[in-house]
């Protein structure tokens, strides 16, 4: 027989300041996207075929969630809202220098300042899709120090246009644009802008892990509730990372998915090999490459995009 989920029937019972406590226990840490993962970009970049194979996610659901306990009743959504919410306005106390703005960012995203870790997922492939404008790296740097958390970019990021405009922009024979280093005179600016921030993670692949939300719940992976659905690994937790692998492997072994997913692991030498020699090929500073360290994405998508086209369309 199936064992019944454990219940506490006194919970209303409780003093007011135990159950929000409570209630706070149940919020999520997320990682804070600030704009929209394209899954074009994301999956597709190292596919010969980019027109007929599909991406294993579409990626933009996973930020909108709100927290679950949110749901619940009017007492624990009133602690939800108390220090989070969906962001539609620019935050007034924002430097003039540290402005961004784009086509691609997350205009309602649910924001939570006292246990958010912001991420920047921005290439210089972005740039012929999306107009924006301001230093999003700035930006990136003020959003890290607001929140007292540790900031993440993706990897190629570190060398992208995107970070100022003082960059050469070359157009290729086929009429796409590819953005070659910073000028020399700006290195430093940029070396310096980075060592604002102690010590900053750079996502070397993302993989999705589709599973139904109780499933992924009851592994701990994904945060108390598993509504933390992305996740960011230093590659240093090994035990947790072959977690979160094996959970993907296993929640796609035997279902024929659309665009299955490519499950190779680099060692954890080889990521910091490739990363520190990206930060010296841009920089040429030791001292960045020292506090730039390499990790892995995983994203819940509780939609089964791989094994729906319904959810693709």
């Amino acid at each position: 027989m199936t064992k019944p989920m454990p219940s506490f029937h006194l919970f209303r019972q409780l003093p007011t300041e135990l159950r929000q406590q409570t209630w706070q226990y149940c919020l999520p840490h997320r990682v804070l996207n600030s704009i929209t993962h394209s899954d074009t970009i994301v999956f597709w970049l190292d596919r010969e075929d980019k027109n007929l194979l599909p991406s294993p996610c579409t990626l933009r659901h996973t930020t909108r969630q709100k927290p679950l306990i949110s749901r619940v009743c009017r007492e624990s959504r009133s602690v939800a809202t108390r220090s989070g919410g969906f962001v539609t306005d620019r935050d007034p106390d924002r430097p003039s220098d540290t402005e961004w703005y784009s086509d691609f960012e997350f205009a309602d995203a649910w924001v939570d300042k006292t246990r958010g870790a912001p991420h920047l997922n921005c290439t210089a492939v972005y740039e012929g899709l999306y107009q924006y404008y301001g230093n999003p790296l700035n930006c990136m740097i003020w959003e890290a120090q607001r929140f007292s958390a540790t900031p993440s970019i993706t990897f190629g990021l570190q060398n992208s246009r995107e970070f100022a405009t003082q960059y050469y922009r070359i157009e290729l024979p086929d009429g796409r644009f590819d953005c070659t280093m910073p000028k020399p005179d700006n290195k430093i600016e940029f070396v310096n802008a980075f060592k604002q921030v102690p010590s900053w993670l750079v996502v070397m692949d993302t993989i999705v892990v589709q599973s139904d939300l109780r499933s992924a719940a009851a592994t701990g992976l994904f945060g108390l509730l598993g509504d933390a659905p992305v996740q960011i690994i230093p590659i240093s937790e090994e035990t947790k990372i072959n977690s979160f692998y094996n959970l993907a492997e296993r929640c796609e072994r035997g279902r024929n998915g659309i665009a299955p997913q490519d499950f190779t692991r680099k060692s954890a030498d080889e990521m910091r090999q490739e990363l520190r020699r990206e930060v010296w090929l841009s920089f040429r500073s030791e001292d960045l490459a020292a506090i730039m360290h390499p990790a892995i994405m995983f994203r819940l998508c509780t939609q089964m995009c791989n094994h729906s086209v319904e959810a693709h369309i």
